[in-house]
Formats: C-alpha cells, sequence, structure tokens
C-alpha cells in the first residue's frame, strides 16, 4: 500500500491528511519541500564523515565531533583521522571511493577520545559503512556505525 499526503483546502483551516494513493508515483515526496539541516543531518549520523575531492574533512556526526575533539579542528585531512582497513582493495583516494561505492567499508578511528582515563590505552572505535557520493559530485559522505 502506498499513500500520500493530501491537503484538505475544502475548510477555511487547511489540513494535511495521509490519505491511499492511487498511484505509487503519487508517495514520493520530493527532497526539496522537506530539506534536512546540516544541524540535524549530523545528529541523525552522529558517525558521519563527509569530505571534498582532496579527502578534507567538511563535517562528522555530533558523536565524532565530540568525542574526538574535532570541532576546533580546520583543514583536517581524511587520512589523519581515519585508517582503511576495508576493502584492501581501495586506496585512500576520492576516485577509488566512488569505484568502491557499493562495498561496505571499515575503518578504524586514528585519533585519541576522550572517554579513557589518562593512562589508558586508547580504545579503537572501528566503524562500518557504505560511501555515499553526494548530488554535487564534489563530496562524498561516509555514512556508518560502529
Amino acid at each position: 500500500s502506498f499513500y500520500e499526503i493530501k491537503l484538505n483546502t475544502t475548510d477555511s483551516k487547511k489540513i494535511a491528511r495521509f490519505a491511499k494513493a492511487s498511484n505509487p508515483a503519487d508517495s514520493n515526496i520530493a527532497s526539496e519541500n522537506f530539506p534536512v539541516l546540516l544541524r540535524d543531518f549530523t545528529r541523525i549520523f552522529p558517525y558521519h564523515i563527509c569530505f571534498d575531492r582532496n579527502l578534507i574533512i567538511e563535517h562528522v556526526g555530533t558523536f565524532l565531533l565530540n568525542e574526538y575533539n574535532l570541532a576546533n579542528k580546520k583543514g583536517l585531512h581524511l587520512q589523519d583521522v581515519v585508517e582503511l582497513l576495508q576493502p584492501t582493495a581501495a586506496k585512500m583516494e576520492f576516485a577509488s571511493f566512488l569505484e568502491h561505492a557499493n562495498t561496505r567499508f571499515f575503518v578504524r578511528i586514528k585519533v585519541p577520545g576522550n572517554r579513557g582515563k589518562e593512562g589508558d590505552d586508547p580504545v579503537d572505535l572501528q566503524l562500518s559503512g557504505q560511501m555515499m557520493p553526494l548530488a554535487s559530485g564534489n563530496s562524498i559522505v561516509f555514512l556508518c556505525s560502529p
């Protein structure tokens, strides 16, 4: 079953309601009508990493931002923050990430986090996910989780 949002305009009050869609294409909602703000995106995907063609990190999720003190570090290179574990055929290059876009990636965070006590060995955080090229073609977002 497919549903669509219909606006009731017969009343003086405009009320949105869900109704069964007569055509599955009617159930699609254009993304430009429901944009996601970067602030919300970083909360929805707290472990994501977005980087440009030069592998400069543009933004990260809230967990990585806070746990690894990345808020005040501008111009960080991806290879300074993560180590690529898999796929072994992939290289730490933008073009290589695009070639393996449908492959699951495993990375290890290289920078120390805030959770350990002073003197403790750092705990490795490994992330698993997919490299997704953004519509602009100039950035990739690594959507991942521990």
